[in-house]
């Protein structure tokens, strides 16, 4: 009996080698880079079992320890049109109503529209899922532009990548909204990335993301191919999706990029913030203070279309743009008109490449080189005058810090590493719009020069006052002004009570008072206050009566 057993054992061990090995080849031979990629990937087309690290593996009894991560990914998930963001379609409850979702890192809210509205096509009727499960909070988020008010709950959701398993995350279910909905997008909910920091109604809501890791058993990490989009697709007889995009979960795939890898840290776990050290037209540097392009934080955010600058690092660009390129106005720059040429000749060699600077370490930055044809930013033609192309400018000045959107994204394959802290950055393999100018492209790690003010590139961020300390002060502030206003009051009826007895007084221990002075009787010792001069002397153990004029 016991032979049979480990004849049995021994038969499955053989089989679940194979397996492995079969992998394994299939691997190679399609020359995938496992040592860049952990987990496995499941998409619509394929399906590969990778081991975590890319380590080889020794026999069975070493494989049996190790947990498979999860890792899950389909090429051009994501769907969109310009200036409108970057959708994943989800089914949400039961049975499953499907919706267009906006990927956002700059937010940690999932919500979807939860009654009509004029600018979307279709909401959420909550009341026909069976699974939903309402929380009894209330939720409101503003976002620099909009707000909604809605109802917090839990239901199913599903992907449309992966449409066979569920999770079950915190949903709002937005009852009213302003400014957020877009009319001419494609979108009816929000799918926040960022950490629940920032997360309504309090940190203690799990974001979307968190409960995936948690219920899927995913690597904390997630990335984005953002392509934008090219002419064929911006005129094509479905314009609406004219850009598109992949969404990676639990892992990095190497297909959606080319060349090095380059790591960043992230400054701070609430959005995905990074420090900008330089900027850069063509390779010079814009002189500035580094401290001012952070101002008051620097944000990977894919939800903004534009790159937002503080507004004194925006009039700087505007400036140096508008005495080196003639025949463009103010007015382009300030978004308030297009630019439009011909397609043949184009705006690509008008504009300089920039150069977003990024902290990699104390002494070390990498630049990404930011083509025109990514800030410039393709709208099509307009106003029925064929053969011209119109762009709209991609930045825009800030009053609230600094925002790395989707304009400098879709140049990257971005990877959102929050289990190592850090967020990736490679060149992109999506189709470019031109190749008259070079594609956006980094470097790295490179030296921080330093300056006399930063001469860390940990100077550059932005400190912000700590809270305990300003509280603390304002209270001691506040007790000071107290103290002095019940002090003041009875030490001077205290010293006025003690001039009237002595000016009363005609002579003490034997001594005159000089005409005009009063004395105040205290142990060992006379004050004597000199009504002329509005003078305080000293008398008793002294010889007489000092009278200070100095």
């Amino acid at each position: 009996m016991t032979s049979s057993i480990g004849l049995l054992r021994s038969v499955t061990t053989l089989v679940r080698l194979i397996v492995i090995i079969s992998a394994s080849l299939q691997r190679s031979a399609t020359g995938e880079d496992s040592a860049r990629t952990s987990g496995f990937s499941i998409g619509l087309r394929h399906l590969r079992y990778l081991i975590p690290g890319g380590k080889s593996v020794h026999g069975y009894q070493e494989l049996s320890k190790r947990s498979f991560v999860p890792f899950e990914t389909s090429e051009r998930n994501l769907k969109g049109s310009p200036g409108q963001g970057y959708c994943l379609e989800m089914g949400i409850g039961t049975p499953p109503q499907f919706f267009n979702i906006l990927i956002d890192t700059g937010s940690s809210n999932f919500a979807v529209a939860g009654k009509p509205h004029s600018d979307i096509k279709r909401f959420f009727h909550a009341d026909q899922s069976s699974t939903i499960v309402w929380q009894g909070q209330s939720v409101y988020v503003p976002y620099t532009q909009g707000r909604w008010n809605g109802h917090l709950a839990t239901d199913l959701v599903r992907m449309s990548f992966y449409p066979n398993r569920t999770i079950r995350p915190y949903i709002a279910v937005i009852d009213s909204s302003k400014k957020f909905f877009i009319h001419t997008a494609d979108w009816q909910g929000i799918l926040g990335m960022a950490y629940s920091h920032i997360a309504s109604p309090h940190p203690k809501i799990k974001t979307f993301f968190d409960s995936l890791v948690e219920q899927w058993g995913l690597t904390d990490v997630f990335a984005l191919q953002l392509c934008g989009t090219t002419r064929a697709a911006a005129t094509s007889s479905n314009a609406s999706n004219a850009m598109d995009g992949s969404l990676t979960l639990g892992g990095v795939d190497p297909k959606l990029m080319r060349g090095p890898l380059l790591y960043v840290p992230i400054r701070k776990e609430w959005y995905y913030e990074v420090v900008i050290v330089d900027i850069k037209m063509n390779g010079t540097s814009l002189g500035m203070d580094c401290k001012e392009y952070n101002m008051d934080k620097t944000i990977v955010d894919s939800g903004t279309t534009d790159i937002r600058l503080p507004m004194r690092v925006f009039t700087k660009i505007i400036s140096q743009l508008a005495s080196q390129i003639t025949g463009v106005g103010n007015r382009f720059y300030r978004g308030e008109t297009l630019l439009c040429l011909s397609e043949k000749t184009g705006p690509w060699k008008l504009f300089p490449m920039l150069t977003f600077s990024l902290l990699y370490s104390d002494r070390q930055q990498i630049d990404l080189h930011l083509s025109p044809q990514q800030y410039l930013r393709y709208v099509g033609e307009v106003f029925d005058i064929p053969g011209k192309d119109c762009f709209k400018f991609g930045l825009q000045g800030s009053k609230k810090g600094a925002i790395l959107g989707a304009v400098l994204m879709e140049g990257y394959y971005v990877i959102f590493d929050r289990a190592k802290r850090r967020i990736g950055f490679a060149q992109s393999t999506c189709n470019t719009f031109t190749k008259a100018v070079p594609a956006s492209n980094l470097t790295g790690p490179l030296p921080y020069p330093g300056t006399v003010y930063s001469p860390s590139a940990w100077d550059c961020a932005y400190f912000q006052a700590n809270q305990n300390y300003e509280i603390l002060f304002i209270t001691a502030l506040v007790m000071a002004i107290v103290c002095v206003l019940c002090v003041v009051p009875v030490c001077s009826l205290l010293i006025y009570r003690q001039v009237r007895k002595c000016r009363n007084a005609k002579q003490t221990d034997g001594e005159k008072i000089a005409p005009g002075a009063a004395s105040i009787r205290f142990p060992c010792q006379f004050l004597a206050i000199d009504e002329g001069l509005g003078v305080l002397t000293a008398s008793g153990n002294y010889d007489g009566i000092i009278n200070d004029r100095s």
